[in-house]
């Protein structure tokens, strides 16, 4: 991983190298695809695809983070502006916890907000790979956050910092639960239980839950009575920006 140098990451950005996919997520209440995730992808000079997560953790660990995620939001304002017209739908987006520890953290959202049509909605998703900021100042920062129309999302609950003490202290609107726990839940009765009371909890707090990782046709039968949205390759890949506004317009989609 010493190979991605900061200067690397930096050079990529202003040649270009980034770009962006887009996986659809769905909604079993609406029973529509109203919701993506957005995913920074690396492709270098030399037509190579760098690891997302040596690059990101590279990219965190030698401070680099933030201009990265500037560059993100960046690439999908210009890609939401080339949309044609397009139903209403939300665009999750990662957030490390580093960013919301910058001072210029809510002037940054703005950029990404401000002059967006009115059927674009924003989830930033919180990864918290590092401690979280005191807690006065994330709810504060909460509080401005939902001020400006933006909904809050906990990524990989059940995993690292996402715990129960997160959930306590802050109001997300939607808890995203690890891909790790759906393992085994077709093969082990105390997965799905575990699984299935992580969803009863998630629902306690008047938060939305996503499942993540949805694979295969046995995981999603298991679990598709469940009000909450659901991700993963066997609803949809990840798609390039041509592809998804594809999808998006095939309304006869069903699950």
């Amino acid at each position: 991983m010493s190979f991605l140098s900061k200067r690397k990451i930096y050079s990529a950005i202003n040649n270009g190298e980034f770009y962006v996919m887009y996986q659809p997520i769905y909604n079993n209440v609406t029973q529509l695809f109203d919701c993506v995730e957005v995913f920074l992808r690396w492709r270098n000079n030399a037509g190579v695809e760098i690891n997302p997560l040596e690059f990101i953790s590279q990219a965190e660990s030698s401070g680099c983070i933030i201009p990265l995620t500037l560059h993100l939001f960046h690439l999908v304002r210009d890609d939401v502006k080339s949309w044609s017209v397009m139903k209403d739908i939300s665009i999750s987006l990662n957030v490390s916890g580093l960013h919301f520890q910058s001072q210029f953290f809510i002037n940054d959202i703005f950029s990404l907000v401000q002059g967006m049509p009115k059927n674009i909605n924003f989830i930033l998703e919180l990864t918290e790979r590092y401690p979280l900021p005191n807690h006065k100042q994330m709810v504060q920062l909460f509080n401005r956050l939902k001020v400006m129309g933006l909904a809050l999302s906990l990524d990989d609950f059940g995993s690292g910092y996402s715990n129960i003490d997160t959930l306590s202290k802050y109001h997300f609107d939607y808890v995203k639960l690890s891909g790790d726990l759906l393992n085994e839940i077709d093969s082990n009765e105390r997965s799905l239980s575990i699984v299935t009371g992580c969803l009863s909890l998630i629902a306690s707090i008047n938060a939305i839950a996503v499942i993540e990782n949805i694979e295969t046709d046995a995981q999603y039968s298991l679990l598709k009575r469940n009000p909450c949205l659901f991700q993963g390759f066997f609803l949809s890949k990840p798609l390039l920006k041509h592809e998804f506004l594809r999808f998006m317009e095939m309304d006869d989609l069903e699950f």
